[in-house]
């Protein structure tokens, strides 16, 4: 069965309500990802989820909370710490949170906090310092991953943390082009991008680094 947009909100505000905003050190949560763009009226993609992410003061230390069916829609519900986003430039600097809070996707907001830094941050987004921060941002999670390699034992470990940090790669041109750095369709939209700009001979590249290159759609 078939969401849409609007009604897969109202169900992810529906849980933070009845759940999220009951755990520890809460302070409010928005919505971020691709849901959070669409028209009221759209219906949500099969396969897409609602990204939810809950601000909790730093003395919090809960983990992701992670994917859970409710009401017929997928939540991917994230802890973030008040540190991540206060002030204003450690939240403009991220390249995977300032896109949340680039329009008005918040949903509770008890002590306004959220509310005048989501305002400050899109007054901000697009100004050409804090691009390139988000830039460097997305380069350096790519140069630890790969740092990070022989930390870590057995090749399925290992291929697994390589893959992703790679993967990031399409993020730092996504992040230029001051698109949606998404994951799941991530290789398809920078694409998608490249071709906007005339610059698809940059696209084998990013899939000769997973070895995609050889592979055709089914």
């Amino acid at each position: 069965m078939s969401v849409i947009a609007s009604d897969a909100r109202l169900y992810a505000e529906e849980w933070i309500q009845n759940h999220g905003s009951l755990m520890n050190g809460y302070m409010g949560s928005y919505l971020t990802g691709s849901v959070s763009r669409l028209n009221g009226g759209e219906k949500v993609p099969l396969g897409s989820d609602v990204d939810i992410n809950l601000v909790h003061t730093d003395d919090y230390y809960g983990s992701k909370v992670g994917k859970f069916a409710y009401k017929g829609v997928i939540l991917d519900v994230t802890n973030i710490r008040e540190s991540q986003l206060f002030p204003t430039e450690s939240a403009l600097s991220s390249y995977h949170l300032a896109g949340g809070l680039n329009t008005d996707n918040i949903v509770h907001d008890p002590t306004g906090r959220l509310r005048a830094l989501q305002e400050k941050v899109e007054e901000c987004f697009y100004r050409k310092e804090w691009v390139e921060h988000r830039c460097e941002s997305a380069k350096d999670k790519i140069v630890k991953g790969l740092e990070s390699l022989s930390e870590v034992s057995g090749i399925a470990d290992q291929t697994a943390q390589w893959l992703f940090p790679i993967g990031v790669t399409t993020h730092l041109l996504l992040v230029a082009g001051l698109r949606n750095p998404t994951v799941r369709l991530r290789y398809l939209r920078v694409r998608e991008m490249l071709a906007e700009f005339d610059m698809m001979a940059e696209y084998e590249p990013l899939l000769e680094l997973v070895r995609f290159q050889h592979l055709n759609p089914p």
